[in-house]
């Protein structure tokens, strides 16, 4: 089963990855547009946001975030795959469960 994010075949793996990290810049700088269109009026959000992104930033290079990570992205590559989007799922999931945690 591949789950890769941009499964194109036969296209070399730092074409993929640049293409991975311009649509990650492009939906960051949308994501930051919108909150702030969004909550013009109320700054606050907008800086409870922010310092929530900064800490999720230093939380991504924690010692067993990197370790889960790296036995993830070893294991799909001794399974012949390319495992180029495993750090953008992952951190999809911790961002799920905040989403959740936040609304509940």
């Amino acid at each position: 089963m591949n789950i890769l994010l941009f499964n194109h075949g036969n296209k070399p793996l730092q074409t993929r990855t640049t293409a991975l990290f311009f649509w990650l810049g492009v939906f960051n700088v949308g994501a930051w547009v919108w909150a702030w269109m969004v909550f013009r009026p109320q700054p606050g959000p907008v800086g409870h946001g922010f310092l929530a992104y900064l800490f999720g930033l230093r939380h991504a290079v924690d010692a067993d975030h990197i370790a889960a990570i790296d036995n993830v992205v070893r294991k799909l590559m001794q399974d012949g795959q390319k495992p180029v989007s495993t750090g953008l799922y992952f951190s999809l999931g911790h961002s799920t469960i905040v989403i959740l945690a936040r609304r509940y």
